[in-house]
């Protein structure tokens, strides 16, 4: 592992080379951070393009790492759709939490499993009883595996 450090007006362009582990698998990472320890200032989420060993000359999209991407539209009304990206095979759980904490609704109940890849689901605004929630700020929350995530959204009527 080796460590590059920029001055504030510097760019640097980095080339990743994923690297097949097995089929479907491609292992690469990257870290940035800030000068004050502890700070973190971009995530990044990567993802590879791999040979499938086969017969057919084909290739698949798979993600390096389990990410949360984010909604869209964000602001939004009446629905959004949350992308997320999945390493592996996992199960996948996705709540939606009022600002104050509370339990609004479960979008992916973690008894599903996910392929390796991009994948989605829609929130269209309504608790777990169908019943539309009101303006504000909204928290959903990702697991899957040993990973956690939450993002914030903002549903404006």
């Amino acid at each position: 592992m080796s460590s590059l450090t920029l001055e504030a007006d510097e760019e640097i362009v980095l080339n990743v080379i994923f690297t097949p582990f097995r089929s479907a698998i491609a292992i690469a990472g990257l870290a940035i951070g800030h000068s004050h320890p502890g700070l973190i200032t971009a995530i990044v989420s990567l993802t590879g393009r791999v040979l499938i060993d086969t017969d057919i000359d084909d290739t698949v999209d798979v993600p390096l790492v389990t990410a949360l991407l984010g909604n869209f539209p964000n602001p939004f009304n009446p629905s959004t759709t949350i992308r997320f990206e999945v390493q592996g095979s996992r199960f996948v759980k996705i709540e939606v939490y009022d600002i104050r904490g509370r339990l609004v609704r479960i979008l992916l109940d973690g008894s599903k499993g996910f392929e390796a890849g991009r994948h989605s689901v829609v929130w269209d605004g309504r608790d777990d009883n169908g019943v539309q929630v009101g303006s504000g700020v909204y928290l959903y929350r990702m697991r899957a595996g040993g990973y956690e995530a939450v993002r914030r959204m903002v549903l404006m009527k």
